[in-house]
């Protein structure tokens, strides 16, 4: 009975290493949300914006879409009324414009400053007390920073916007593809949200989607550099039918663009756009089945956009390749003609891209793993560092176990061309 009774103690003793290793893996980040209100969006709030321009409302906010996004012309005011009155969440255009229309650049620069003053106010005012509106959107967009006239104007209808709106609603300007850090840094001080497209498919980028990283860190750099509170916005497409050849990748393609964009530090999305055209009617649907999928899984059940925003990041866990697939040059990279007035020759000189992107991040109780295959092939990972016992692993997406390997062994597997891997790591169950 004695020795029964030292074995369970030093049995005991063996098992306190592993647990305790486990608890130290598990411990919970601080919630950098904590506090912020779950009806409103962030960064006033714990909603995600995933939104689209040009769609139809109500059936977008009820498939994983959670915000109503812009609309052009004489649909602008249009569409904030039919929100206003189903009470949907939604974004709004303002400028030189009235709420009925829009234009070029050309036309706003034979507008006054002080009209424009006039005109901001006005629209502002008329949507101030508003309980759906969630952001305003500056007309017209793709403005130049190596301008002045262009940034006297932005300054003026930002500060106009502050002025007059005491909800202190984010404002952002869209900025075209190839902007990057350095351009980018002139328009950040004036916004609060620093998008600009992240078409890869337009941009010439169609096989080298790590470009969706490239674009995400030149706007969260220039939003560091203009301080504290600025947001970025992922703006992948839904623009154009690939070639025949493609159209299997539609579905990964898109995994990959939203998902990345999170994993690169964006805090939510705006698709161009969820309008069907003609450029894109023969495959409007499956693309949009696909920008539905991931926007569920961010801000239905599954809730991974709280991970995105508020989880804490972490560095235990650490992945190899075993095809050993290092950093590669761009190539070319290809300025679409409609950005020739947009931007500048020297504008997304990338160099190099990421073959494959980690993000490891603390939420609650639980840890999260998220690996992204920015390559065309097929990519095998290592994973190691797990706590050699007392966790359970499920996919991030839809909840299905996960086999972890047997203690000291590597977690293996193979992705896809653009194939995205999210599994979540929680305490296993103490057994009776």
């Amino acid at each position: 009975m004695r020795l029964l009774l030292i074995l369970s103690t030093l049995t005991l003793i063996a098992c306190k290493p592993s647990m305790a290793e486990r608890d130290a893996f598990l411990k919970p980040g601080a919630d950098k949300g904590a506090g912020l209100d779950p009806q409103q969006f962030y960064p006033q709030g714990r909603r995600m914006v995933y939104a689209g321009y040009s769609g139809q409302a109500s059936l977008d906010l009820a498939n994983g879409f959670t915000v109503v996004g812009p609309a052009y012309g004489g649909n602008n005011e249009r569409q904030a009324a039919s929100c206003e009155k189903a009470k949907l969440p939604y974004m709004l255009q303002v400028g030189a414009f009235d709420g009925n229309s829009s234009g070029s650049w050309d036309t706003a620069s034979k507008i006054s400053l002080e009209e424009v003053r006039v005109r901001v106010a006005a629209v502002v005012k008329s949507h101030e007390t508003s309980q759906y509106l969630v952001m305003w959107a500056v007309q017209p967009e793709e403005l130049r920073p190596w301008r002045k006239n262009e940034m006297d104007y932005l300054k003026v209808v930002t500060d106009t916007i502050r002025a007059n709106d005491t909800k202190r609603r984010p404002i952002f300007l869209y900025n075209p593809n190839h902007r990057d850090a350095n351009s980018l840094a002139n328009i950040a001080p004036l916004v609060d949200v620093v998008a600009k497209g992240c078409y890869a498919n337009g941009a010439g980028q169609k096989d080298n989607r790590a470009w969706i990283r490239w674009s995400i860190e030149q706007m969260r750099l220039a939003a560091d550099r203009a301080g504290k509170g600025k947001t970025v916005l992922n703006m992948p497409e839904l623009a154009r039918d690939p070639e025949p050849a493609d159209l299997e990748l539609i579905t990964p393609w898109v995994r990959h663009d939203v998902y990345l964009g999170m994993m690169s530090g964006a805090d939510g999305m705006l698709l161009w756009s969820l309008f069907p055209r003609n450029e894109v009617k023969a495959t409007w649907k499956e693309w949009y089945t696909a920008y539905v999928q991931c926007g569920r899984e961010l801000n239905g059940d599954r809730a991974l956009s709280q991970v995105f925003l508020f989880g804490e990041k972490r560095n235990d866990l650490k992945v190899t390749t075993v095809e050993d697939r290092h950093a590669y040059p761009l190539g070319s990279s290809v300025r679409n003609a409609l950005e020739a007035n947009t931007t500048k020759a020297d504008e997304g000189k990338v160099g190099t891209l990421h073959p494959w992107t980690k993000d490891e991040r603390a939420y609650g109780a639980n840890r999260y793993l998220f690996i992204c295959n920015s390559v065309g092939i097929p990519t095998t990972f290592r994973v190691t560092g797990f706590p050699a016992h007392g966790i359970i692993a499920e996919s991030a997406f839809d909840g299905k176990p996960v086999t972890l390997p047997i203690s000291g062994q590597p977690l293996e597997f193979k992705l896809g061309p653009w194939e995205v891997y999210a599994v979540k790591l929680s305490a296993a169950p103490v057994s009776k």
